[in-house]
């Protein structure tokens, strides 16, 4: 869809004004994420999988890689309350088996820039944590729009470190983003300023959107829903958590 086309969409359905290319968030609208997923029929039943792509990159063909050929392959995030965007200051895709209790295929990244996606080994990429539903990743973040001019309690740093939880599989990830579940907790938290029985602030700010290669058919990719938190080292344990339960 073109951009134009977007931006009239926007401000046909949610009166959204668009001010020299940018998107100006008020309270009628926050973001909004679509998941696609695909149905398939085994032994009568209907279940779901996610929706995947392929794309090859080939050697000495920059018009092949894989940035070259999506709007970008940093990791996307929206706050929960202002809408403002960020996306991780450096490339980065994540991986992922078919078999999700093969824990040890979804910590490999590659953060590959102007070449070919190159995966490190397992361990590596910043990994904070890992429970039975999902992994936690450490990424730093930077916005890319200017933050709404509504009047929000609290206030946010330029750039931002991260705790980012990518569920294991389809159906975690929309358990999670169920309002009773974590996000929508998060959500109306974060809109309340609310303290926990810790009486801490919880840091959870936002949904994000994350790319990832199928380990072992590396050609293989799909997009994932994420949920972020603020990372801060100081209360690393509690973040930690809070993520893993």
């Amino acid at each position: 869809v073109e951009l134009r086309v977007q931006h009239q969409r926007l401000r046909e359905m949610f009166g959204l004004e668009v001010v020299n290319g940018a998107v100006e968030w008020n309270a009628n609208c926050r973001f909004a994420l679509v998941i696609i997923s695909i149905n398939f029929q085994r032994e009568g039943r209907t279940y779901q999988e996610p929706w995947t792509f392929e794309h090859t990159e080939r050697p000495g063909a920059k018009a092949t890689l894989l940035e070259n050929n999506l709007v970008s392959t940093h990791l996307r995030a929206w706050d929960f309350v202002t809408g403002q965007a960020f996306a991780s200051k450096n490339p980065i895709v994540f991986s992922f088996a078919e078999n999700v209790r093969d824990k040890r295929q979804f910590m490999k990244i590659s953060t590959s820039a102007n070449t070919a996606q190159q995966f490190h080994a397992p361990g590596e990429g910043g990994i904070l944590g890992m429970g039975n539903n999902a992994i936690v990743h450490h990424v730093e973040l930077e916005p890319t729009s200017p933050i709404s001019s509504i009047d929000c309690v609290g206030t946010h740093p330029k750039e931002w470190d991260a705790a980012v939880k990518r569920p294991f599989s389809l159906s975690k990830m929309l358990a999670f983003l169920k309002s009773s579940s974590e996000a929508g907790l998060a959500k109306r938290m974060r809109f309340a300023n609310l303290l926990n029985n810790d009486g801490r602030v919880v840091h959870f700010y936002g949904l994000g959107v994350a790319l990832s290669a199928n380990a072992d058919k590396p050609h293989e990719y799909k997009f994932e829903a994420t949920l972020l938190a603020r990372y801060e080292k100081e209360f690393s344990t509690y973040t930690m958590k809070r993520f893993m339960e």
